[in-house]
């Protein structure tokens, strides 16, 4: 649980609008899609991340939780 609670802390203090980790497109549908069946925390991405788009979007600098397992958060 805390390592959830340290990811949200550090996607909230980062996030301003869309995330870098998305295209305009991804981020519309994902909102579309949390509007419908949410997921917990309400409004974290992260939360729908995988572990092999964690290490692609680390290597170019566009994850907003770099270094906090994905595999951790999203269970």
């Amino acid at each position: 649980m805390k390592i959830l609670q340290e990811a949200v802390k550090t996607y909230q203090e980062s996030i301003q609008g869309k995330p870098s980790c998305f295209s305009d497109k991804e981020w519309k549908t994902w909102l579309m899609h949390e509007e419908i069946a949410h997921t917990e925390p309400r409004r974290f991405p992260c939360r729908d991340c995988t572990s092999e788009y964690q290490k692609r979007m680390e290597a170019v600098g566009r994850c907003l939780i770099p270094g906090i397992p994905v595999q951790k958060v999203t269970r």
